[in-house]
């Protein structure tokens, strides 16, 4: 039986049961590490801009007692598209208000719109009393998009934004009251590859300033949001990417076992096969990858392979005729120990702070 020291001496590490070892450990934490982000709900996506109604904003807009209240809320019934990667959302919605029809008019109410919409189709008003009040609904086809990010891809959740406002009238003759109770889905709703986990509602005001450098041209609209949170369905989307350069990685380190005295053109002609089938995958990636002007964490991911596996193929060039055991056992040992601190960075810490 070996003693801690034999088990321990670099030397041993580019036997092929010790590899065989590192790989296995190495396997196991970056599974762990890759079941980290579904545990949390995580997400790059900016919030939709509206402002709450508080004292000092209802000042400034002129909102008074006089201010009529409408409650609104909405009911999905499914999702026609759900595109992620463009950014390309098509419902079917039931939208409803309850106000008091002696202080505002049908025809107002029913000029409601959705910021970043399109309304592809609505209903006419299906109407009735409820405690004296008027309830109408309309059915709704809504294109839309929602602000995205896709900075933590292929770990990403998201978070859709749909936008209720009426622009034809400010905050001073109309506010949006809504609850979570209000905001209903269908449960047959169903999107492959995702989980809807929550929904939320919030209501407030957007402003646009119609002239840049005159704040008075400052108009206001009362909106209310309504935002659904989606989670990804499982580890595939970052299983199916890491494999094939988890597999390329290892086969790198592998050759790191190969006397160089021997093998200095075969450990040399894989480090080359193995640096040519990364940039050849970094096209597949790509397809796979949201289109975005900034780098992604599959982007990160990649990197991180292609410079161990860059390491390897610079080490074996500098080496081509003599490296000993003890060097080439460090090596393989480092390139671990770097890898595996670089994936709990990428996935813990990376994933957190974005």
């Amino acid at each position: 039986m070996l003693t801690w020291t034999q088990y321990c001496n670099p030397r041993n590490f580019i036997h092929i049961r010790y590899q065989l070892s590192f790989i296995l450990i190495n396997i196991v934490i970056s599974g762990a590490l890759m079941y980290y982000p579904n545990t949390f709900f995580s997400t790059a996506d900016p919030e939709a801009k509206v402002y709450p109604l508080t004292p000092e904003a209802a000042r400034i807009i002129g909102i008074t007692s006089r201010s009529i209240i409408v409650e609104t809320g909405m009911y999905l019934e499914d999702f026609h598209t759900f595109n992620l990667t463009d950014n390309e959302f098509v419902i079917t919605a039931a939208v409803w208000f309850k106000f008091d029809p002696a202080v505002i008019s049908l025809e107002t109410i029913g000029q409601f719109s959705f910021d970043r919409g399109e309304i592809l189709s609505k209903s006419p008003p299906n109407t009735k009393f409820i405690d004296k009040l008027l309830f109408v609904e309309y059915r709704v086809k809504l294109r839309f998009i929602s602000p995205l990010t896709h900075r933590l891809f292929p770990v990403e959740d998201h978070r859709i934004h749909i936008t209720l406002t009426n622009k034809e009238v400010s905050p001073r003759e109309l506010v949006f009251t809504a609850s979570e109770s209000g905001f209903t889905l269908s449960p047959d709703i169903v999107i492959a590859g995702w989980d809807k986990v929550r929904r939320s509602v919030v209501t407030g005001y957007t402003q646009t300033q119609l002239e840049r450098n005159d704040p008075k041209t400052i108009a206001y609209y009362p909106v209310a949001v309504f935002a659904l949170d989606f989670v990804r369905s499982g580890l595939r989307q970052i299983f199916v990417l890491s494999l094939p350069l988890f597999l390329i990685f290892f086969l790198g380190i592998v050759t790191l076992s190969l006397d160089p005295s021997k093998f200095a053109t075969l450990r040399i002609s894989i480090s080359i096969a193995n640096l040519t089938a990364l940039i050849g995958y970094r096209f597949i990636i790509e397809n796979m990858s949201p289109k975005a002007g900034y780098f992604l964490l599959s982007d990160h991911i990649f990197n991180l392979f292609f410079a161990l596996t860059f390491v390897i193929f610079f080490f074996h060039i500098a080496t081509i005729k003599q490296a000993s055991e003890f060097i080439r056992g460090l090596l393989v040992a480092a390139l671990h120990m770097i890898f595996l601190a670089s994936w709990y960075y990428l996935l813990v810490i990376w994933v957190q702070h974005n």
